[in-house]
């Protein structure tokens, strides 16, 4: 995802792939922040997804969610 698709994604549904945590779901964008270190800036996503037993919440790269689609496209 780029940093311009934020605001549009923003609160919807967005696809969470991690291959080191072995997770490949639905969850809902719920916020980004922008950071600086050393070489830049960069951005961090936060992604929620709303369980029975409760909230499960991720600080991600941008690199690891895309658009959902529900075509599956």
């Amino acid at each position: 995802m780029t940093e311009r698709e934020i605001k549009h994604f923003l609160n919807k549904r967005v696809v969470f792939k991690n291959d080191r945590l072995q997770i490949n779901s639905v969850y809902i964008l719920t916020g980004a922040t922008i950071r600086r270190n050393d070489s830049g800036f960069y951005y961090q996503a936060e992604v929620t997804k709303m369980r029975d037993d409760g909230k499960t919440a991720y600080i991600c790269s941008l690199d690891d969610i895309s658009p959902y689609s529900e075509k599956g496209e």
